[in-house]
């Protein structure tokens, strides 16, 4: 008979979750079409990010829900976020399974004392595989013609900074914004300024301290993007007022997945 100390033991291993083997290349699943996962949230769209270090998988929503670890193996994953860390009151919890082509992920999102949320959503990289029927609509850069480029698998309008992101700031000049010298952290983007200084500072203060406003090409990476389109690198932006429009916060992401261009 095996003493009570390693009869514990034995019982904590096997009550222990273990960890995610996930049999198809991480990347970035985006939900194309339907309803929001998580009501409320920024942006017209959700990008799903599963990543692994070789032994752990983790998985992220967008801005909204930041990178935690999931369990399961193969094609199936769930990661569960503790009350709060998705911007909402309570639990949020991801079930997911990816087909056999690793090219769709299907499965739902149960936020606590709501109703779950189907997804689907296909894998977004430029392979030129386009999945029909999940509202995909390009794998590579430059497919969608002259005037659009591909970003997270979608055709939009080329985004011109002084054109369309500077009057998104424009519209919101109050403190809160960033209007002039006397601005929170310092950054100013009224006219003239506020090209430079995304392009130049980093984050001063909140959870995403040191890292860069914008990094071009990567908006998941860029803290001007993370503040708008959610709350992983502290509160959302604008502080004290109405969140931005979807499509504002599409326009800004759209812009820094670009390349961040000035004009």
């Amino acid at each position: 008979m095996l003493p009570r100390l390693a009869l514990l033991s034995l019982a904590v291993v096997a009550a222990a979750p273990a960890s995610a083997r996930l049999r198809c290349a991480p990347g970035p699943f985006v939900v194309q079409s339907g309803p929001r996962i998580l009501a409320g949230a920024s942006g017209g769209y959700d990008v799903l990010h599963v990543a692994t270090d070789g032994r752990r998988v983790t998985v992220a929503v967008d801005a909204t829900c930041p990178p935690i670890r999931a369990h399961g193996h193969g094609w199936r994953l769930v990661a569960v976020w503790p009350r709060g860390r998705c911007g909402v009151p309570g639990r949020v919890t991801l079930k997911m399974t990816i087909d056999d082509a690793c090219e769709v992920a299907r499965g739902r999102v149960k936020r606590a004392g709501s109703p779950a949320v189907p997804l689907i959503a296909p894998r977004c990289a430029a392979d030129g595989v386009v999945t029909t029927g999940t509202g995909e609509e390009c794998a590579a850069e430059d497919a969608c013609g002259p005037d659009r480029k591909c970003v997270d698998c979608r055709c939009v309008p080329v985004v011109g900074f002084a054109r369309d992101v500077q009057p998104i700031f424009a519209n919101c000049l109050t403190s809160a914004c960033h209007e002039g010298p006397n601005a929170p952290g310092s950054f100013n983007l009224v006219a003239d300024h506020a090209y430079q200084e995304l392009l130049t500072r980093r984050a001063r203060a909140g959870a995403c301290i040191g890292q860069p406003l914008v990094v071009p090409g990567d908006p998941d990476a860029s803290v001007l993007f993370r503040r708008v389109g959610g709350a992983t690198c502290g509160a959302s932006m604008p502080l004290g007022s109405i969140p931005l429009p979807s499509q504002a916060v599409d326009a800004i992401r759209a812009w820094i997945a670009q390349g961040a261009a000035a004009d």
